[in-house]
């Protein structure tokens, strides 16, 4: 039995390890093991006073316990618990580096502070183990790795549902084709971590750190029993399953997408006066007017922010009297959204940017239209934004039904 594996690698304490096994050793689902449980419980506590007090010369301070599980100091560095069957064991704080538990079952585990790092958690397979008749892949599912550090460990295919990474160090990790459904991702740290094929139906992933530096692919949203929708970016998953999930959000999204209007100019004490005064007409003909200001003290980089506006509009109007600032926005507008129509301003005795020639070869980019002053522009403001502004949007939206419905009949 798993009890009786080779402990050839173990690199810890023998004494911790002697009482660890006889708790292994106890029958599952048993009173027996129960008691086991808590003498584990209590023998871990009473070893790890006994090792702090060695270390700090007998002084007792409140909060010792915390900082015995920071150092460490239960060591089961390189124990075998290959198919090993321990639900609800407190192993926090304890060092297991290297260890080999692959196809344990430990539901309910308390892996609080603990070093895993290297811990081999795959699957057995059959013919490893003279026990296993069939594949059995790791059950750690309601367990909480709260702080725990993870980085190099292997928990490619294991079950990790309802099961708690806050604050951990995924560093590394392996958690490909992990069932991570409902499990806690807040704040840990998953830099070069895998993470493809994993089942993360409502997973919880604020703040996680290292995203950029970590492979996803293959991530499932949906529930089990549900048609499979895969995204390959954890950040946008939760948004994604909302907006399937959620006919009020979809409303409230195709609302706010259906009438925003970007609006581009200077925003100086000049300029800015006329970009209030198409906000408020704007306003008053039922659309969602959005300004962008490009001269806010200490801002450097504008083009992701214009980009995630632009997204979400239905059109622009961009002021371009005396508005230099916009120029490298308004051609990132035109080169990577083709389908948004976008509407030249300027006033009638301002010269226009040399740069006009080369926007107005793009089919979104409308006629320029002038205007003698903010009076005018605002008692003309339907014949000259809107009625040309809305005819581009109904022609792009008439070539997309078409081509959907050629996509539909093939």
């Amino acid at each position: 039995m798993y009890w009786d594996r080779p402990q050839d690698k173990f690199k810890g304490d023998p004494s911790v390890l002697r009482e660890f096994l006889r708790l292994a050793r106890s029958p599952i689902r048993s009173e027996e093991r129960e008691m086991e449980l808590e003498r584990w419980r209590r023998y871990k506590t009473s070893k790890a006073l006994e090792l702090y007090q060695a270390q700090h010369s007998d002084t007792l301070h409140k909060g010792w316990h915390n900082c015995a599980w920071r150092d460490h100091l239960i060591d089961l560095s390189g124990i075998n618990l290959d198919g090993a069957v321990i639900g609800y064991a407190d192993l926090r704080g304890v060092r297991m580096d290297g260890a080999s538990m692959r196809g344990t079952w430990m539901k309910g585990a308390e892996f609080e502070q603990a070093s895993l790092v290297g811990v081999d958690f795959s699957p057995l397979f059959p013919g490893e183990t003279g026990d296993l008749s069939c594949q059995q892949s790791t059950r750690l599912l309601q367990s909480d790795f709260t702080g725990a550090d993870l980085r190099d460990a292997n928990l490619a295919g294991a079950d990790l549902s309802d099961t708690t990474f806050r604050n951990a160090n995924l560093t590394g990790t392996d958690l490909s084709g992990a069932d991570l459904t409902r499990s806690v991702l807040v704040e840990a740290d998953v830099s070069g971590a895998t993470l493809c094929g994993n089942r993360i139906y409502g997973v919880a992933a604020w703040n996680v750190r290292g995203t950029a530096e970590a492979t996803f692919r293959d991530l499932i949203i949906t529930g089990e029993g549900d048609p499979a929708i895969t995204v390959d970016h954890l950040e946008v998953a939760q948004f994604i399953y909302l907006l399937l999930d959620n006919e009020n959000l979809r409303n409230v999204l195709d609302t706010v997408t259906s009438t925003v209007v970007l609006i581009l100019g200077r925003f100086t004490a000049e300029r800015k006066p006329v970009l209030d005064a198409m906000r408020v007409k704007l306003k008053s003909s039922g659309y969602t007017p959005v300004l962008f200001d490009f001269e806010r003290p200490g801002s450097k980089s504008f083009i992701g922010t214009i980009k995630t506006l632009a997204g979400l509009s239905r059109f622009v109007v961009a002021d371009m009297t005396d508005a230099k600032v916009v120029l490298q926005e308004l051609q990132v507008i035109l080169d990577q959204f083709p389908g948004l129509p976008v509407k030249p301003l300027l006033l009638e005795e301002a010269s226009p940017p040399g740069v006009l020639l080369d926007f107005m070869e793009y089919q979104n980019c409308l006629s320029l239209a002038r205007y003698s002053s903010q009076e005018h522009l605002v008692t003309e403001f339907e014949h000259i934004v809107l009625q040309e502004a809305e005819s581009k949007v109904a022609e792009i939206q008439a070539k997309r039904r078409n081509a959907q419905q050629i996509l539909n009949e093939l």
